[in-house]
């Protein structure tokens, strides 16, 4: 097994795109203030914004004394993309997290790789997990990151849309459009919990934005 924090970068095969762009120029995720390129019938969840779509169900996720501070989009029972924005001030805290979720992964015995792919640098993890059924499995899942000004947006892929030959790009697409907005709630105080957040220590630079319910 590979030491915590080593990275191994890999390719998708040829045909499919790769990510050139750059964040906030023609693709995203967005800024809120980036108002010029995102679009306008979005789901206002407070800390994000994400695509209203046709057939897509959204549920959330949250944590004691912090409230809500995920969101899972689900497009009918092929795949799922579970979202969630942080506070960031690195240069580069997708590296950053990125190191950690690949560290917490294998604390569990799971196994992680760097994938270079449409997202850019994402991570494709075998995690394990309890089944229904009461015996332990493994789940596969991909795990793509974006740092915007202030904030970093972390998206987790399951179902078929997160195999190795899934070719699917709804998950990518749907990342790229939703809207961060860094300012909705200010990291306090009682937010500092001892317990990190899927897979991420408590310090002040990676608290979660806080959603709230659609009106």
């Amino acid at each position: 097994m590979k030491e915590p924090m080593e990275e191994d970068h890999e390719f998708l095969p040829a045909g499919e795109s790769l990510r050139q762009a750059v964040r906030g120029v023609d693709v995203g995720p967005w800024d809120v203030t980036e108002k010029d390129r995102w679009e306008a019938d979005l789901i206002d969840l407070g800390g994000l914004m994400i695509p209203r779509e046709p057939g897509v169900t959204i549920e959330f996720s949250s944590v004691p004394s912090r409230g809500l501070v995920g969101v899972a989009a689900r497009k009918g029972r092929e795949v799922a993309l579970q979202l969630q924005a942080f506070h960031a001030t690195a240069q580069d805290p997708w590296a950053r997290s990125r190191d950690q979720f690949e560290a917490n992964v294998r604390q569990l015995g799971g196994q992680s790789r760097a994938w270079t792919g449409r997202a850019g640098i994402e991570l494709r993890c075998e995690v394990p997990v309890i089944e229904p059924s009461g015996r332990a499995g493994t789940q596969t899942i991909r795990v793509l990151g974006c740092g915007g000004p202030g904030w970093l947006l972390r998206g987790i892929v399951s179902g078929k849309g997160a195999r190795a030959e899934s070719r699917d790009g709804w998950a990518y697409d749907f990342f790229e459009r939703t809207v961060v907005v860094p300012s909705y709630g200010q990291v306090s105080a009682a937010m500092l919990s001892p317990a990190g957040f899927a897979g991420l220590r408590p310090t002040a630079d990676n608290q979660p934005i806080p959603l709230r319910r659609p009106d």
